[in-house]
């Protein structure tokens, strides 16, 4: 039987609030680093804020583990963006 459901994390963001992406806009909330991440990185995460956990942003790791791997070197990559 395979499992029914979603494994998500929820990971701080607080370190990225109040820097600046390479296009000149201010992350100021989690869900400006979500975005970011989205229009950035092509990763898909949803602001902590909509579950009452910000500054946090929840993704889901359900996925391949060379997916996942992908996945968190362009976050890494997008992070050490920012200034």
């Amino acid at each position: 039987m395979k499992p029914e459901g979603a494994f998500y994390l929820y990971i701080s963001c607080a370190g990225v609030i109040g820097k600046t992406t390479p296009q000149g806009k201010k992350i100021t909330t989690d869900n400006d680093f979500a975005l970011y991440l989205l229009e950035n990185a092509g990763i898909a995460a949803v602001s902590g804020d909509s579950f009452g956990l910000s500054p946090y942003i929840r993704i889901s790791y359900a996925i391949e583990t060379t997916l996942l791997r992908d996945a968190c070197c362009r976050i890494q990559k997008a992070v050490q963006a920012l200034g």
